[in-house]
């Protein structure tokens, strides 16, 4: 019967859930999980600082679309990739992070098991306490990884401290509970907005006479570019873009008008003006004025993250779902309504866009 360490089943749970890599600096502690990346084959991607190495697992995800996860020592190693952790939060980008520690501490015969921790830093990476409420048991590495691999789940990077112990147990009493199936740990299909929501929000946008689209880093991440161009076709709409949403729908479409951002795009400005938007997968924070910049319009807001709906400007409507699971809906429901040409909104935003140079 085989025997593995909990190093090993984290390791397998990663390449369970197609993570072929890992960011990490060696350490010590890490040792466990080091040994199952050789065994099981797993790449290891070394750098030389942690918050440069969290930057760099961060700029691999927003170019391929997918989680990617990055190992530190726990303590200063630890410590050091918080700056690059609260980039990847405010970019809602998927950075699975975690950081532990090997129990190196022995006890002498008789005295009472102890942790490194409490030997004060026995191995120069120990915190003080257990702020984070550190988990030992190998057993809760895959619904951890599970739930931070899941796209459907809160926006943006997922931190978890954990023991990686010199633990070891038969891999026939623990291969399920930690390595389970994907599917047995994921939704399969995405939940979606009320058919309520869908229909209250078609309804608008086509009673508007100056409606506008913003689309933000949660479309992006959720992939909503090919939907989001259908809709806009379908009904009309002017769109703007931002950040990590620049070319989901080229500049160069008709109905697209560049960067959603007035203090970059003059056209932007015209925002003000507005009666209805569709902010999708967008904070209402400081570059938007904190929704000062949108004048008396109605808002829509379509966020994965429910702490953003409403937040500092008031919405018409809101829901937390995934951008492009409700694009979708809004899609099927488009033929329903009457969304005629709007020619006079249109014709004073691209008169505002004529002679400006296309990004995308």
């Amino acid at each position: 019967m085989e025997t593995i360490t909990g190093g090993h089943l984290l390791v397998r749970t990663l390449l369970a859930h197609g993570i072929n890599r890992v960011y990490s600096i060696p350490g010590a502690p890490l040792f466990p999980f080091y040994e199952g990346c050789l065994d099981e084959g797993l790449e290891v991607i070394v750098g030389r600082h942690e918050e440069a190495l969290v930057h760099t697992a961060e700029g691999w995800s927003r170019t391929s679309g997918k989680p990617s996860f990055v190992l530190l020592a726990p303590g200063p190693g630890h410590s050091n990739g918080i700056p690059a952790i609260a980039t990847a939060h405010a970019e809602c980008s998927p950075v699975i992070v975690m950081s532990g520690i090997d129990n190196l501490a022995k006890t002498r015969q008789g005295s009472p098991p102890r942790t490194p921790t409490d030997r004060d830093g026995a191995t120069h990476h120990e915190m003080v306490g257990d702020p984070l409420g550190r988990k030992t048991d190998p057993r809760v590495h895959g619904p951890r990884v599970s739930h931070s691999h899941d796209r459907n789940a809160r926006a943006g990077p997922h931190l978890h401290h954990v023991r990686l112990p010199g633990w070891k147990g038969e891999s026939s009493d623990l291969t399920e509970l930690t390595n389970p199936a994907p599917s047995k740990t994921r939704p399969t299909s995405a939940p979606g907005a009320d058919p309520e929501f869908v229909e209250q929000a078609l309804a608008l946008l086509a009673g508007a006479e100056r409606p506008v689209i913003i689309a933000g880093v949660a479309a992006f991440w959720s992939q909503a570019g090919p939907v989001l161009q259908q809709f806009i076709e379908t009904a009309k709409l002017p769109l703007f873009t931002v950040e990590q949403a620049r070319g989901l729908v080229p500049d160069k479409h008709p109905y697209c008008f560049g960067d959603g951002y007035s203090t970059i795009n003059p056209v932007a400005q015209l925002l003000s003006r507005a009666d209805v938007i569709l902010l999708l997968g967008e904070r209402i924070d400081c570059a938007f004025s904190y929704g000062g910049c949108f004048g008396p319009a109605k808002i829509i807001q379509i966020c994965p993250n429910p702490e953003e709906i409403g937040k500092n400007h008031p919405v018409e409507l809101g829901v937390a779902c995934d951008a492009r699971v409700v694009m979708t809906q809004l899609l099927t429901g488009a033929p329903s309504q009457n969304w005629g040409e709007r020619t006079a909104w249109l014709k004073e935003l691209n008169d505002a866009n004529r002679g400006m140079p296309s990004a995308c």
